[in-house]
């Protein structure tokens, strides 16, 4: 039986006829759960073999609460066959690991500039916060699911748009192209951005991202001719190039992020291979970044093509990682602590608990007030605060860098941090609870069993903001309404006309 046939057989609004997958059977459900709570029993002395010394046993066993609620929505996930991508699971994940495990991984010490060096942190004030934590990430899934039964969650659409696909390949390919030239002149420094327009970068880069998501979706599909492959290819792998040329690992994350949710969306399968590549990718990259870019930031290498400043990479990897593997004994070791010390948000958490309002007052909202004037667009207001203000006041305030680094380096403000320097124990509470909601309203737009492929990769898109926990909520949240009409806006362009209906409640 041949596409035609199954198209007059199979009345649906989508090509092809495409029919959300079933649900798996109930009886798995207890197997997961099984294997769920099997884990939960070993992972406690697991953790504590593989912990550093000295570490209260007490800590160890708040942060193994952490870990296991923040498994829980993964597991609530898997058992229920949710449809659409687990986002709320993975970024209550990347919380476990950000607050719960460098409590057995990383010391109990932050770097402050204003101190000259490391300093650590007060043991009480590490319990402290992993409290806070605990509190603070049940009360984000007990927003979540609280939004799910009110009468917001039912005002807001579900996005059903029905793409023509010959249409949505042409416009991926385009967006694709567009924005990886205009990234390359971007960071070549070729062209130049004011900062009256930086937002169309940014615009024109999360519809690249979209591309990117469209296009995995039609080749896991079969659904792209061999030279539409390798442009596709070409346009993830330059993608990747440049986030490496800019020296951030977000930069060179965010386009693999998209194809992994498109992948788990499509296959229903964990994508090991490409999450221990990244890993891998994370652990060679991290001890040489910063002398990547102290050279190209600080010494003018920023001015060479971008085709050198790859190519700088690979040298320093060699010579740096040549250096570590035939160091002291232990020096592969420390360079693994240092990456996981990138992770460590609950030794920062610990040191802001120190510092305010011993050192720092409570701001009482002073570093949301972005988002109040986050919908006006810059083009109108060329003064507009910037986004990163609150991240600039985070990182001076509280000692993690001078202001005359602020040009060149920023300090993130975790959400959950940013919510006790506003409010203190209740913020912790109310705002993280506030936050989970926004996390179910998103949801509510994308996630549901009809969701195609316009709707995952958009989906996709708007994970790689959601997950940047690290940072400021006005950084994360602040053109998050923007992205997303500007997506959907995009997508319409390439549904089919014949279909009338792209928002259903």
């Amino acid at each position: 039986m041949n596409a035609k046939d199954e198209d007059q057989i199979v009345p649906t609004p989508w090509p092809k006829g495409w029919v959300p997958p079933a649900p798996e059977r109930s009886d798995r459900s207890w197997k997961i759960f099984t294997g769920y709570l099997l884990a939960s029993l070993v992972a406690l002395p697991v953790l504590r073999f593989v912990s550093l010394t000295n570490v209260p046993f007490n800590q160890q066993l708040i942060a193994y609460a952490i870990l296991l609620l923040c498994g829980w929505p993964a597991v609530t996930h898997l058992t229920r066959r949710q449809a659409g991508l687990p986002v709320f699971a993975i970024i209550c994940l990347v919380y476990g690991a950000g607050y719960a495990l460098p409590i057995f991984t990383t010391k109990p010490i932050v770097m402050s500039v204003g101190r000259f060096g490391f300093v650590g942190v007060s043991a009480a004030a590490v319990t402290e916060a992993l409290w806070l934590t605990l509190a603070g990430v049940f009360s984000m899934q007990v927003g979540f699911w609280l939004f799910k039964y009110t009468l917001l969650n039912m005002l807001i659409p579900k996005v059903r748009i029905s793409l023509d696909v010959k249409k949505a390949r042409r416009l991926a390919l385009v967006l694709g192209t567009c924005g990886a030239i205009t990234f390359w002149l971007g960071i070549s420094t070729t062209l130049q951005i004011t900062t009256r327009f930086v937002f169309l970068y940014v615009i024109i880069y999360r519809e690249a991202l979209l591309s990117i998501g469209l296009l995995y979706w039609y080749y896991l599909k079969g659904e792209l001719k061999t030279f539409s492959k390798v442009w596709f290819v070409g346009i993830a792998l330059v993608f990747v190039m440049l986030g490496l040329a800019l020296g951030n690992f977000r930069s060179v994350m965010e386009p693999m992020i998209v194809i992994l949710a498109v992948h788990w969306m499509l296959r229903r399968q964990f994508p090991w291979k490409m999450v221990l590549a990244g890993i891998i990718l994370f652990g060679i990259m991290q001890p040489i970044k910063g002398e990547y870019r102290a050279l190209v930031w600080r010494q003018g290498v920023a001015n060479t093509s971008v085709i050198d400043r790859v190519g700088l990479w690979f040298t320093l990897i060699r010579s740096g990682w040549t250096g570590i593997l035939g160091g002291t004994h232990g020096a592969v070791e420390n360079v693994t602590r240092d990456s996981l010390n990138r992770t460590d948000f609950i030794h920062m958490f610990a040191h802001v608990v120190d510092e305010t309002p011993r050192h720092v007052p409570f701001q009482h909202g002073h570093t949301y007030s972005y988002l109040l004037v986050t919908l006006i667009p810059r083009l109108v207001w060329p003064d507009k605060p910037s986004a990163q203000v609150a991240n600039d006041f985070f990182g001076v305030s509280y000692g993690f860098q001078t202001p005359d680094s602020l040009g060149t380096t920023s300090i993130g403000m975790p959400h959950l941090v940013e919510t006790y320097i506003n409010f203190g124990v209740m913020g912790a509470f109310f705002v993280m609870m506030l936050i989970g909601m926004v996390y179910s309203a998103v949801e509510r737009l994308f996630a549901h069993a009809e969701a195609r492929e316009g709707e995952v990769a958009a989906y996709a898109v708007v994970l790689t903001m959601l997950l940047t926990i690290e940072t400021a909520t006005a950084p994360s949240f602040g053109a998050l309404i923007q992205t997303i009409v500007i997506l959907l806006l995009t997508l319409s362009w390439a549904r089919q006309r014949t279909v009338s209906s792209v928002w259903q409640v």
